[in-house]
């Protein structure tokens, strides 16, 4: 039995370009995780040698607390964490300008993404990053990093 390969050159005779009215999106349902724990939840980091000595045990702290800690995602996490398949993503970036578009993509999904110190993200932020799916998640990472902020090694 034989079978048919379309050739690279075959295309529809006609074919329309699709194009999305956008003017009519009213509305967009929050898709990022349900998770509330920490234990139950999935940390991302984009890379770890960007922590300085000051920083690093915040993000220690924090990956003590996860069930499981993936690295190296970058801006592809935060569109996991705005997706559900991530649950909280912490990063030290060098400018504000390396995070800052991600800011309307995890709030339109229901996350909720701030400073270290929970103020909202600007281009005068000192380039540290928490995200969360949501906001009990959030406000439950931002109680774990204040621990070693506060000069309290954390414990394992």
């Amino acid at each position: 039995m034989t079978t048919s390969r379309p050739s690279p050159t075959d295309r529809p005779a006609r074919a329309a370009p699709i194009v999305h009215d956008l003017r009519n999106v009213s509305h967009c349902e929050p898709a990022a995780s349900g998770r509330k724990l920490l234990a139950q939840s999935v940390l991302s980091t984009s890379n770890i040698e960007l922590y300085d000595p000051e920083s690093l045990p915040v993000f220690q702290a924090l990956r003590s607390s996860v069930h499981w800690c993936v690295y190296g995602g970058s801006c592809y996490s935060y569109g996991r964490l705005a997706s559900g398949g991530i649950d909280i993503a912490i990063d030290r970036f060098t400018t504000p300008h390396d995070v800052l578009a991600h800011v309307p993509v995890i709030t339109n999904a229901g996350g909720v993404i701030t400073d270290w110190d929970g103020a909202p993200l600007t281009l005068h932020s000192s380039g540290h990053c928490l995200a969360a799916a949501n906001a009990e998640l959030h406000q439950a990472a931002l109680r774990r990093i204040a621990v070693p902020r506060a000069g309290i090694v954390p414990a394992a």
